[in-house]
């Protein structure tokens, strides 16, 4: 599938300007290039998108007004005058298209339609299923919202708990009961448009990586709630790695621990230091969420258990830490609720474990990203390899 002639990538989020396009390089290039600079600095001027991308006043200001023509960008008033004119700014169109996206990795299945700001227009929900259900349901949710779009569809971003295959969006879950299944061609049946599969704890890390401050080239994202998973932006790119099992965290038989996991195993993360895993250890009832974990860090009870959560979550952020060179690492999901002592200790033990070099450069805090993440991040995806940008 293409849009805008250059073929679908893998989600690769542009993190600065590209140069100038070569010789050998076509029109399409410098439309994504002054589209790129328009979403970076918005409002921007014809006179800025030309100094930005190197390319001429005259072949600037064509760029913009066919991106204006395709709907994709509008002019949304004038700027400062430098002595002359004052230029009009140009902004994102923000009903220029449309982008569906799911999260599949709650209590309900969560759809939504996303337009070209960020902007969630409309959602819909039904409870969560697995199996064959599953992939029914996700399907009638893409077809309810595909029937009154506020503009052309983009694609459809679907973040999904368990092993996504980064090339044919084949999602093995032990969550969803899927065992290699085709997604993609499932969704097919309701839309012909491009469909991109992700990891739900990856498309949180996108998002976050869209939305924190200071910006950042390198983050680490940790879900952490009924299971334990991550995704990595390293470069300004989404990495997926080979097998599309990477950030599966929770799944490091590291612990001599007779409690079982949902894989099947014993002894891994996810089953001693998920928050799932350390309210069941503490003997408590609370539902895994943010406040239902508030209630359990104030129970004297938990503190244990928390406590060793937060050391053994650390010791496995260590590993990652020191393979991948990452010093700001963002906590995500019902951990939230278990504030600052539980952060810096996994802070603290991260630096205990790796190289003593700079260590007061390791970061732990909890994410930017809000509920929405896996939602706002599958859309991100979306717009990353349809249109090369990032909002």
């Amino acid at each position: 599938m293409t849009y805008l002639g250059i073929p679908a990538g893998r989600g690769l989020i542009p993190l600065t300007t590209e140069v100038k396009a070569t010789r050998g390089q076509t029109r399409i290039n410098n439309l994504r290039l002054a589209l790129q600079i328009i979403y970076r600095d918005q409002p921007a001027s014809r006179a800025h998108v030309a100094r930005e991308s190197a390319l001429t006043p005259a072949t600037a200001s064509d760029l913009v007004d066919e991106l204006i023509t395709m709907k994709l960008v509008q002019e949304v008033g004038t700027g400062p005058s430098a002595g002359g004119k004052p230029p009009t700014l140009v902004a994102p169109r923000p009903d220029g298209r449309t982008i569906i996206a799911l999260d599949l990795s709650g209590e309900d299945f969560i759809a939504a339609q996303v337009n070209l700001v960020a902007g969630i227009v409309a959602t819909s929900s039904r409870p969560a299923a697995t199996g064959i259900a599953a992939l029914t349901t996700v399907t009638e949710l893409i077809a309810e919202l595909s029937e009154d779009l506020p503009g052309p569809l983009l694609g459809v971003g679907i973040g999904t708990p368990g092993v996504v295959d980064p090339v044919s969006g084949i999602v093995t879950s032990v969550n969803l009961k899927w065992d290699h299944a085709d997604v993609v061609e499932a969704v097919r049946s309701v839309t012909k448009t491009p469909i991109h599969v992700v990891n739900d704890a990856h498309a949180a890390a996108v998002h976050e990586y869209a939305v924190i401050v200071p910006r950042v080239p390198n983050i680490a994202l940790v879900e952490i709630g009924t299971g334990i998973g991550s995704g990595y932006v390293v470069g300004g790119n989404l990495y997926r790695g080979d097998l599309g099992a990477t950030g599966e965290i929770g799944h490091i038989r590291q612990f001599d621990d007779s409690r079982l996991c949902s894989c099947g195993r014993s002894g891994c993360l996810e089953a001693v230091a998920s928050m799932k895993a350390v309210i069941e250890a503490a003997g408590s009832h609370h539902p895994v969420t943010v406040e239902g974990v508030k209630e359990l860090a104030a129970d004297e009870n938990a503190g244990p258990h928390i406590e060793r959560a937060a050391d053994d979550i650390g010791q496995a952020l260590a590993a990652a830490v020191s393979v991948l060179g990452i010093t700001h690492i963002s906590l995500w999901g019902p951990v939230a609720g278990l504030g600052e002592s539980f952060r810096a200790r996994v802070e603290a033990e991260i630096r205990d474990r790796v190289l003593p070099v700079d260590t007061d450069q390791i970061h732990v805090r909890y994410a930017t990203a809000g509920q929405d993440a896996v939602i706002l991040g599958a859309a991100g995806l979306v717009l990353s390899a349809e249109l090369g940008v990032v909002w």
